[in-house]
């Protein structure tokens, strides 16, 4: 029930210099107490770790062979949402089974893998995060980021084409 128009600073509203018609999307409703946790910047919702964490692993389990990948500034944000990832996993039976037994937690990259076939995979951005290549080949069905504000231009022509697609990637993510 609050009008998205009542902008707190520091935000700021960009003006729109393009509309590209991209089809019918899923769209998801966010909310949490505080009016600052969540909102839209570019057609990308930013939201808190809790729920990114959630929404890591419905997207995982929803559809066999999900890449869900997590794209963080630092270390600690990515441990930080796989601890939370994992508290969820640790504190459900039915999460506990949906878990591959042959598949252990990978810690560098982190990484969580399911009996579906789905993972879920967390990478730095930035400087620490290495070089574009390094992120090539990812190929990922759905990009979370999160602090998406502290990530420079530089990282968002990583991420860029991740989310648009190319020949070999069709733009379904």
């Amino acid at each position: 029930d609050i009008t998205i128009t009542e902008v707190k600073s520091p935000r700021r509203w960009e003006t729109v210099i393009g509309i590209m018609k991209v089809g019918m999307r899923n769209v998801y409703d966010l909310s949490v107490e505080h009016e600052d946790h969540n909102f839209l910047a570019n057609n990308i919702v930013v939201h808190n770790s809790y729920s990114l964490s959630l929404i890591a692993i419905w997207h995982a389990l929803i559809k066999e062979g999900q890449r869900v990948v997590i794209f963080a500034p630092t270390s600690t944000q990515v441990d930080e949402l796989f601890e939370t990832i994992d508290s969820w996993i640790d504190a459900n039976d039915i999460l506990q089974a949906l878990v591959d037994p042959k598949k252990p937690n990978r810690k560098q990259p982190q990484q969580r893998t399911f009996i579906n076939g789905s993972t879920i995979k967390g990478h730095l951005m930035g400087m620490t995060g290495g070089l574009e290549g390094g992120k090539r080949g990812l190929t990922p069905n759905i990009i979370i980021v999160d602090e998406a504000q502290e990530f420079s231009d530089e990282d968002w022509k990583v991420i860029g084409p991740m989310m648009t697609g190319d020949e070999y990637n069709a733009p379904d993510i």
